[in-house]
């Protein structure tokens, strides 16, 4: 039985506006992507979050999807409590149909790492894969019949096991492109972090922007040891070492902002970055 959206009440047509606003919105890429190229991107980080404050984020990432080659499996890594798990009992409903997985590749990796669990139970209520699923059909829409994905949710694993399982995709044989379901820094008494009362913009652009840093130089370390207040700092993490495992030596930054930039509340802001 596959399984359906918890998070995407939105018909298919109001979907298609959500995510295509992000492309053509001021802080998007302004184009929609163009004809994919012989090439494989190994990773991005794209936001979730309310489309209406994320898609713009979200379409800079996707447009380099769009324009890259289709791998293996999309591996799309999103926030658990505990431990590390993945989804292998179905696809996965959205407004724009269902989206297959490559259960043979979770079942690889399950072999050489035991610790990944095959465990539906932590998706029930999961929005981090959840939100991404669309913006990737939107992406892929003209190829959508060869497109898989992996679900891994990440929890309170630890640093070096997350460095270990990292290290499997590297003697898996697997030809995938890692999608890192993030956000950074959560402002505000709803998200229990208030650090400072005054320059409430300033303080966020440099908090981020020192992670950021340590994203786009792949220092799975610094951002672990730097990145406290970061809810998916796991994910971050594993997605980093993924990339590193693969063959990875940097990244860079393509877009980054907060909710309070589009709203001008800064006393509940959120920070959206495409990598």
């Amino acid at each position: 039985m596959n399984r359906k959206p918890v998070s995407l009440d939105y018909d298919f047509g109001s979907m298609s506006k959500k995510i295509s606003h992000g492309y053509s919105s001021e802080l998007g890429p302004g184009t929609m992507p163009t004809k994919p190229k012989d090439r494989l991107i190994r990773g991005v980080i794209a936001p979730f979050y309310d489309y209406d404050k994320s898609s713009a984020a979200s379409a800079w990432a996707y447009k380099e999807i769009a324009e890259s080659s289709i791998p293996e499996a999309y591996v799309i890594l999103g926030r658990c409590e505990n431990g590390i798990n993945t989804y292998l009992f179905g696809d996965w409903d959205t407004p724009f149909g269902s989206m297959k997985i490559n259960v043979e590749l979770g079942r690889r990796l399950i072999k050489q790492f035991p610790m990944l669990k095959n465990d539906a139970r932590p998706f029930i209520d999961d929005i981090t894969i959840e939100r991404q699923l669309p913006c990737l059909q939107f992406a892929k829409k003209d190829f959508l019949e060869k497109v898989r994905f992996l679900p891994i949710l990440v929890g309170d694993a630890g640093y070096k096991k997350l460095v270990e399982f990292a290290s499997v995709f590297a003697n898996v044989n697997a030809k995938v492109s890692i999608i890192c379901s993030c956000n950074f820094t959560r402002y505000g008494k709803e998200f229990g972090y208030v650090p400072f009362l005054h320059g409430i913009k300033e303080n966020l652009h440099n908090m981020d922007g020192n992670l950021i840093d340590y994203v786009v130089k792949l220092d799975s370390r610094g951002f672990y040891e730097n990145a406290k207040q970061i809810p998916e700092k796991n994910v971050f993490v594993l997605g980093i070492e993924i990339i590193k495992a693969m063959g990875g030596t940097r990244g860079s930054l393509l877009n980054y902002y907060t909710s309070g930039d589009l709203d001008d509340n800064y006393k509940k802001s959120v920070g959206f970055g495409a990598i």
